[in-house]
Parts: C-alpha cells; sequence; structure tokens
C-alpha cells in the first residue's frame, strides 16, 4: 500500500481510536481501572483473547474504509496511566489504539468510551454489509465475447478510476472480450479540454485502435496528451484528420460555443455516443455495460472487474481463474491517494 493510502487509513484510525493530545474520555464507573503491579509507561502483557479482538478491530475500520484487507499483528502495548496503548504493526506502519486498563473499554474522542465486546460487533456487521455490497454481481446476458463498454467523460475523477480498474482485465482477456470506452452525452469539464480529449479518445479507437489502450494507460496516469501521444506511437496526421472531421461531423465547436444550448447551462452536450447513451439510460460517468446490461455497484479494483465480466462468458477462459489486484484504484489521474470502498460519479 502506498504511503497516502495508508496515512488516510492511519488518520481514520486516529480519529475514532486514538487519545490525541490529552487523555481520551474515560468511563466513570465502568470496569476496573487499576492494574496491579504495573507503573506507568511500563510495557504490559495484553491477553490473548484482547490482542485478537484489537486487531479485528484495526482490520474492520481498514476494510471498512478502503474496502481492503491488510495483515494486522500485535507489537506491545503500554501502560499509559489511565488507560493503555496497545500498538500494531500495519504494512511496516505503526497504529495505536486506547484501551481502559482492564481492557473492557476502547476510546474515542468522537464518543463516550465503548464496550470493545460491543465495538467489535457493530464494526464486524458494518464490514459484513460492505462485503456484500462490494460482492461483484454477475451479468444475466452471457455470450462468447462478451461486449464491453465503458462509458466516462476523460476528465470525470470516478471514470479515470474506472478505466484504471479496467486497464489490467483488457490486459488479461485480450481479444476473448470485445472492449472500449464511449463517451457520456455531455461533458461535465468543458474548461478542461474534455471535449477534445474524448475526440481524441473517439478517434483513436476508431482509427488507431491498436494504439488506443497503450495511450489509455499512459492518459489515466499522466494526463498529458502530447505526452501519450508520442508514447503510444499514434500516427498524429491521421489523428488531426479525425479529429477535425468529428468536430464537424457532430458541430461539437457550435456545441461548446453557444452556452445557451448547454445542459443546465454549465454542460455542453457530447452526441458521439448519444444513442447507445439513451439505449441503455446513461447518465453518468462512469457506466459499465456488458452484452447491453447496465451493471451497477462493481467494486473499482481490477479483481472486482474481472470477476463481472467474466460472468459473462457463456465459457470462461481459462485467464478468468487469475487473480488481479483487490485494491480499489484511486480516482483522479495517477496511481498514488486514496481510494475509498465507497464509489463516486460524476453525472
Amino acid at each position: 500500500m502506498n504511503k497516502a493510502i495508508f496515512m488516510g487509513i492511519f488518520l481514520t484510525i486516529a480519529v475514532l481510536f486514538m487519545a490525541g493530545c490529552t487523555t481520551p474520555n474515560t468511563p466513570s464507573d465502568q470496569g476496573n481501572q487499576t492494574v496491579s503491579n504495573v507503573s506507568t509507561g511500563g510495557n504490559l502483557e495484553v491477553p490473548q483473547e484482547v490482542q485478537s479482538d484489537l486487531i479485528t478491530i484495526v482490520k474492520d475500520i481498514f476494510f471498512l474504509q478502503y474496502g481492503q484487507d491488510l495483515e494486522v499483528e500485535y507489537d506491545h502495548a503500554v501502560d499509559k496511566g489511565s488507560f493503555v496503548e496497545v500498538t500494531f504493526k500495519v504494512e511496516g506502519n505503526t497504529v495505536p489504539v486506547y484501551v481502559s486498563k482492564d481492557y473492557e473499554y476502547v476510546y474515542s474522542v468522537l464518543q463516550a468510551p465503548q464496550k470493545r465486546t460491543e465495538a467489535l460487533d457493530q464494526l464486524n456487521a458494518a464490514r459484513k454489509q460492505l462485503e456484500d455490497r462490494l460482492k461483484p454481481p454477475e451479468v444475466d446476458n452471457k455470450n462468447d465475447k462478451p461486449k464491453v463498454e465503458l462509458f466516462v467523460m476523460s476528465y470525470c475523477p470516478y471514470g479515470l478510476q474506472a478505466e484504471k480498474a479496467l486497464l489490467p482485465v483488457v490486459d488479461l482477456l485480450g481479444d476473448k472480450a470485445d472492449f472500449s470506452i464511449k463517451f457520456v452525452n455531455y461533458a461535465m469539464h468543458p474548461t478542461k479540454g474534455e471535449v477534445e480529449e474524448n475526440t481524441v479518445q473517439y478517434c483513436i479507437q476508431k482509427e488507431q485502435n491498436d494504439k488506443y489502450w497503450d495511450y489509455l494507460k499512459c492518459f489515466v496516469d499522466k494526463g498529458d496528451q502530447e505526452t501519450c501521444l508520442e508514447q503510444a506511437g499514434v500516427d498524429k496526421e491521421k489523428l488531426d484528420a479525425c479529429y477535425n472531421n468529428t468536430f464537424e461531423q457532430y458541430g461539437l465547436q457550435e456545441l461548446l460555443d453557444d452556452k445557451s444550448k448547454w445542459l443546465s447551462g454549465r454542460f455542453p452536450a457530447y452526441p458521439i455516443d448519444d444513442s447507445e447513451c439513451k439505449e441503455y439510460g446513461v447518465q453518468g460517468s462512469p457506466t459499465l455495460v456488458i452484452n447491453g446490461e447496465v451493471v451497477n455497484n462493481v467494486a473499482r479494483s481490477p479483481e472486482a472487474f474481472k470477476e463481472v465480466i467474466c460472468s459473462a462468458f457463456e465459457t470462461q477462459p481459462e485467464e478468468c481463474n487469475e487473480q488481479l489486484s483487490t485494491q480499489s484504484m484511486p480516482p483522479l489521474f495517477g496511481y498514488n491517494g486514496q481510494a475509498p470502498a465507497t464509489e463516486g460519479s460524476c453525472g
């Protein structure tokens, strides 16, 4: 896990269970607040059952924030006088949790101390709900060669997130599935050049499709059109001719210039894939369509995308048995940053 993602998770743990700069709220008459023969600042031997419960609590918090199961190991515990600091190792980093001296209560800066067993039960229930939501759905319409259409806006942070989840599946399955990127019929980021970038990608797919996926891999990472065209080896003369013809054919410049016709006065229409958007009821970015079926609630990890796409085969190829990353891709450009388990969209 990269440092940025870990820090986001660490801060969540900190907000929920750390003492902060002051002594945490302590239960008034709850539990035994003394530990015999232990001086303040000394190391403690935490009972195995307590270690196990706290490890589960930490694992569940990580999972609830980012949909990832990470290895959590007990490290040590220190007597802090009115409470105990229990430290765990996660991905080589230390994470503290603060508990009462009798280990019965977990302290929080957001609420009153909570019984360890109650916190465990609540987090387990929340985890199960999220696991059910993140479980990849199954496509009802089967095909020997599934048709996979991902509708995006090229500058939508969540469209970029979904594209990053899809790309490893494209590499894995190759031409065993029919993959394409299509575009929502309006642009929410016109000032960033979204209409122009959509059209560049449309033309590369249309006339130089063998270069498209290399271009997209670069673009979702760097967000630099010129660098990515060069890196993917795109024929720029051919691209320019298609780009100009497409702008003229669909009246894209007029749609950009006449703001009186913009959706809600803010978003220009982008009609290239308008018929498919209307057919499938596409309203936002990203929207995943497989074999003509809109598929919702797919976690934005390569493994989740692989699972749902593989469910659309009449007979799954052996590549579907390969495990891809279960880590949710971060939104925006690049592969650094936090990737929450809950997913957003543009539109």
